[in-house]
């Protein structure tokens, strides 16, 4: 059995509002599992659920083998890192890090030296005198979050926890809870909806939209082989591009654009007729002069170390070519491109699913 199971976990509300809609996930011990997607797609909902600060409308949490469902959040033995700091306003900070301390009995020769230690790593050991109310909103999640994983306990449960935390801190803090996760090696739950935590913090991300899990993976397998044009769309900054088509078979295998253009696909997509999304990332766009797209210069973005190259090619919409920075395309030009077959995917437009 996986060290933590959620299965058919739904939350219905009073309203009517279906938050959460029958999801399962298996998660092993030590795992580090990323929830991502957009705002109101149920992941923060799903966190609470497993913490046991909501009540599901039905489906069962396991933890460790035994069934958790009902039982309150301080028998579940978890951490919990809220996004809105959640601190004891009238502890100073030295107190709000020592209080799970003294609540799961560590001696109290241990406690100072932990805390300590945990202030210096997170830089806010000169603020341990103060109160919540002293401190700005960043330095306030600072505190939270060490409080959450100054212990050990079963679980870790992370809501947002660097969201309001200045982006020049953002990533070391981000590294200080991967490497104390790998070192204590507790099985941590992430919600998040900036892709570049994501990728660079999870052992798998699980992709949700609309109350349901749309694909589970590791960060290569859902950036590269998207299970939905969700995902696709969602996942990738900017997302794939996604061109309408119809599939015609034949010898050479390739998709026709509305403008009558074609572009080769992979020959076992090509036995398949009919109409299809194609999708395709912005890195495997190549100019090419005697390409079969071809479109106008509508944006040229430089992001230092690549820049994206917006071009119109008509009914399908712009569609982005990732260059080196020394691209010398500008607004207006027209431009001709290929793509590289191998990176091609191909959806069903009334699914949304992966062919």
């Amino acid at each position: 059995m996986s060290f933590l199971e959620i299965r058919s976990l739904a939350k219905v509300f009073p309203d009517g509002t279906r938050a959460v809609k029958g999801v399962d996930l298996q998660v092993q011990a030590g795992e580090f599992i990323v929830l991502l997607g957009p705002s109101g797609c149920g992941k923060t909902t799903t966190l609470r659920m497993i913490a046991g600060l909501e009540r599901p409308s039905y489906g069962s949490v396991f933890l460790d083998g035994g069934d958790v469902t009902c039982l309150r959040p301080a028998q579940r033995d978890i951490g919990f890192v809220f996004q809105f700091y959640a601190l004891y306003p009238h502890m100073t900070v030295r107190e709000n890090l020592l209080f799970p301390l003294e609540n799961t009995g560590v001696p109290p020769d241990q406690r100072e030296n932990m805390v300590r230690t945990t202030a210096r790593q997170m830089g806010i050991g000169s603020l341990l005198g103060r109160h919540p109310g002293r401190l700005s909103g960043g330095d306030q999640q600072k505190v939270s979050l060490a409080r959450a994983m100054i212990r050990e306990p079963r679980l870790w449960l992370m809501d947002e926890p660097l969201g309001t935390i200045d982006a020049d801190r953002r990533i070391e803090l981000r590294e200080w809870v991967r490497e104390r996760q790998l070192e204590a090696r507790v099985t941590t739950l992430y919600v998040t909806h900036d892709q570049e935590e994501a990728m660079s913090l999870a052992d798998r991300v699980v992709v949700m939209n609309d109350g349901e899990i749309d694909q589970v993976g590791s960060p290569t397998a859902v950036y590269d082989d998207p299970a939905s044009l969700f995902t696709a769309d969602f996942v990738g900054s900017p997302g794939m591009n996604l061109l309408d088509g119809e599939i015609r078979t034949g010898p050479a295998g390739s998709l026709f654009l509305p403008d009558g253009s074609h572009v080769e696909i992979p020959l076992a997509a090509a036995a398949r007729a009919g109409r299809a999304v194609l999708g395709i990332r912005g890195e495997f766009v190549r100019p090419d002069e005697n390409g079969p797209i071809s479109g106008t210069v509508v944006m040229n973005e430089y992001q230092g170390s690549f820049r994206c190259i917006h071009l119109d090619i008509g009914s399908n919409g712009p569609i982005v070519m990732r260059t080196p920075p020394d691209c010398s395309f500008g607004l207006d030009d027209r431009v001709r491109a290929s793509l590289i077959p191998e990176h091609v995917r191909l959806f069903d437009p009334g699914t949304g699913r992966r062919l």
